[in-house]
């Protein structure tokens, strides 16, 4: 298991390592993007309605990337790996394509720290943030992540099922992530029903450093929200699986 573990990490930093030019290109593009967005916000009134400064724009921004980074870890693994045949011949040799799958998402989850840290290295540039306050939220990334990869394994069951279905994946989770990230977790109860939307509100507290005392009950909501998340994800993995199975859909075509 642990022979796996490593195997995996050292592939996810080698592949990230030899891709570096995508990698620096897509850290300057995202960015450029938020401060562009934080500096025409300006003359809008979209700050007021977030909270009113750069910070508040540039918050919901970076846990929208946190999450959409950790879903595509997933939701890219699977379609690639059912579109090019990788899927059938993992399922022949190891018999067990859903544990390579979570430990390549932890392995995305930790090596995805570097570029989107970066990013915000870079926007302090151009807008005063306390980057401590970004490093202090890890640990509530850690524990609400699992709703988001319960929520990839939901969309990677479709993928399994019905193949070429990225684009509209893409699409659904992006308007999502934006809501959760900007404007959802405003309204109380869908900060319990939502994927990460309590991890996500919680973190933009700690990030903009609101006053606000965290409780066990919060706590307990990410966790309890994350576990669910997985849970239905795994199940309708493993069902999307079986099904792919048996119509032949593991396979390149």
């Amino acid at each position: 298991m642990m022979l796996m573990v490593k195997a995996i990490f050292k592939k996810e930093l080698l592949y990230l390592w030899r891709y570096r030019i995508n990698t620096i290109a897509t850290i300057v593009f995202m960015s450029v993007i938020c401060v562009g967005i934080t500096s025409t916000s300006e003359f809008t009134n979209v700050t007021q309605i977030l909270g009113g400064s750069k910070l508040s724009m540039i918050a919901p921004y970076f846990l929208w990337l946190v999450m959409t980074t950790n879903f595509n870890s997933i939701t890219g693994s699977i379609s690639s790996d059912s579109t090019s045949g990788i899927m059938e011949q993992l399922y022949v040799n190891s018999g067990n394509y859903f544990k390579i799958l979570i430990i390549r998402a932890v392995s995305s989850f930790i090596l995805n720290i570097i570029p989107l840290y970066t990013i915000i290295f870079i926007i302090s540039f151009f807008a005063e943030i306390n980057i401590l306050s970004f490093f202090i939220v890890i640990p509530v990334f850690i524990l609400g992540v699992p709703a988001i990869w319960g929520l990839a394994l939901m969309a990677g069951a479709l993928t399994l099922r019905y193949k070429q279905v990225t684009s509209v994946v893409s699409i659904f989770s992006t308007i999502l992530f934006m809501g959760i990230s900007f404007f959802l977790t405003k309204i109380d109860i869908l900060a319990y029903i939502m994927p990460f939307a309590k991890a996500n509100k919680i973190s933009l507290l700690i990030i903009q450093q609101i006053d606000y005392n965290i409780v066990i009950a919060d706590i307990a909501t990410i966790i309890i929200n994350g576990a669910i998340f997985f849970a239905i994800g795994i199940i309708c993995f493993k069902f999307a699986e079986k099904s792919a199975k048996k119509i032949g859909n593991l396979g390149m075509h």
